[in-house]
């Protein structure tokens, strides 16, 4: 199961971050994954300075936890997320029905998504291993179901032109780019 949570940053501490979340849902089913997507205000709609996180039930959303901490996270971010809040909806909707239904071939290696909304807004998919191919794989893996899905949630080349996917380890602060369209034309 994976537990939804979500909080605003306002009076927001380092010693109360995890605390402030409210727990919003339990998903353990598919039904309990849709019925949640068609309640879920669209995330363009978030206040500023607002996280989202779907994360397993056992895994805390935190670097520093025993799954988190050899890992790292594939980010996607839309620099003109306001231009395009449309796309960024849609966008998320494909990420969490990918990592929720396991589509993908490293879904035991996933901890959650986070989701969130600052000037830009982000999606981060959180991993939980350290294995260069298996984190290459899977940027592989999440560009191509990102095209092959996009005429399912109505993206458009333009929206996806703009989307910048990178990997950032936990423990450190090295990261490798790979932007979208590039990646997408090889």
């Amino acid at each position: 199961p994976y537990l939804v949570k979500y909080h605003e940053l306002e009076n927001v501490t380092d010693e109360n971050w995890l605390s402030s979340f409210i727990l919003l849902a339990k998903l353990s089913t598919p039904q309990d994954f849709w019925t949640f997507l068609k309640k879920l205000s669209p995330s363009s709609n978030f206040p500023n300075a607002s996280d989202l996180i779907i994360f397993k039930e056992n895994i805390e959303p935190k670097w520093e936890s025993e799954f988190n901490h050899k890992g790292g996270k594939w980010t996607l971010q839309i620099p003109n997320s306001r231009q395009f809040p449309d796309s960024f909806d849609k966008i998320l909707q494909l990420i969490l029905l990918l990592v929720l239904s396991e589509e993908l071939k490293y879904a035991k290696e996933i901890a959650g998504v986070y989701v969130c909304k600052r000037k830009n807004m982000r999606i981060d998919i959180w991993f939980g291993t350290s294995d260069k191919s298996k984190i290459e794989y899977s940027g592989e893996e999440i560009n191509e179901k990102l095209q092959k899905f996009k005429s399912y949630f109505k993206l458009g080349a333009r929206e996806l032109e703009s989307l910048v996917i990178f990997w950032k380890n936990h423990d450190s602060k090295n990261m490798n780019k790979i932007n979208y369209e590039k990646k997408s034309k090889e």
